[in-house]
């Protein structure tokens, strides 16, 4: 009962802060007019890949987390 709950809030803290800190980067990355500065292209496409994919595992980590502390409050 109380693992639900201890885990999923855990899961809500890590998904929260991952997409908070990939949205941090890709704001101070960015130069006055508003366009992300890269050194590279290839650098780009990697940087873009990866953000996008942590971006994505940070949502699903809050949906689990949400999904688990409701089961834990509600159903147990």
């Amino acid at each position: 009962m109380k693992t639900e709950i201890v885990l999923g809030v855990i899961l809500l803290i890590i998904g929260l802060t991952l997409r908070y800190l990939i949205g941090r980067r890709r704001f101070n990355r960015r130069n006055a007019a508003g366009i992300p500065q890269f050194s590279s292209y290839g650098l780009a496409v990697v940087i873009t890949c990866i953000e996008k994919i942590l971006d994505v595992l940070g949502f699903l980590f809050f949906l689990a987390g949400l999904g688990l502390t409701i089961i834990g409050v509600y159903i147990f």
